[in-house]
């Protein structure tokens, strides 16, 4: 049986709303992956509510695997084009001098049961095999502050 429903009852965005934050996920582009940041980073501050949002909608997809996203999202936090990411990331999670567990609870509530530990090692493993020593070395200094 189809549903035909008149078309000031549609709402495309909806309709449509899995499937963008699947892609903004995945962000398999430079354009995807800065929309991505569009929607996650907002008057320079880390949007975690938008983080939880896209991926329970993701999910709400049966079809959505959650392990090829993650391994892009590291791949993109160890890049060089990362770099603006990472920083608001630790700048989120150690926001008004505390850190910012809960929010990092939640996102593992989300996830949990997508990921097992043997997984997350051979995930971990094979995106550091494909990255060079120099990359590696580039990005260390990186991650830490300077006060």
């Amino acid at each position: 049986m189809v549903l035909i429903l008149p078309f000031n009852k549609f709402k495309i965005v909806q309709v449509s709303y899995p499937y963008v934050s699947r892609r903004l996920l995945a962000g398999e582009s430079s354009e995807l992956r800065r929309r991505l940041l569009d929607v996650l980073i907002k008057d320079g501050k880390f949007r975690w509510d938008r983080l939880e949002n896209m991926i329970a909608i993701a999910r709400s997809d049966e079809t959505f695997d959650l392990l090829p996203t993650a391994q892009l999202g590291l791949q993109y936090l160890l890049s060089e084009e990362g770099r603006y990411l990472r920083r608001q990331l630790l700048l989120a999670l150690t926001e008004d001098e505390r850190l910012h567990t809960e929010e990092v609870q939640r996102l593992w509530g989300l996830i949990k049961d997508d990921i097992k530990p043997q997984k997350i090692f051979d995930l971990a493993l094979h995106t550091l095999r494909e990255i060079s020593a120099e990359r590696v070395a580039a990005i260390l200094p990186l991650a830490s502050f300077s006060r």
